[in-house]
């Protein structure tokens, strides 16, 4: 791993400027919370059976 950063770093005058990336803006970014953390990790669960398809993800 140490070579290959060696490397990079001797092959960083011949790469080109990096493209430009279009983040939007954090407002956008926000999606609505659908379970506090604690519920999601601690909450009830579902147990499926392996040998019955589940129709949701």
């Amino acid at each position: 791993m140490l070579a290959a950063l060696r490397d990079l770093a001797r092959a960083a005058p011949e790469l080109g400027p990096a493209p430009w990336v279009e983040v939007p803006p954090p407002s956008e970014l926000r999606r609505e919370q659908a379970r506090l953390p604690w519920d999601a990790l601690f909450g009830p669960a579902e147990h499926e059976l392996l040998t019955e398809p589940v129709p949701r993800a």
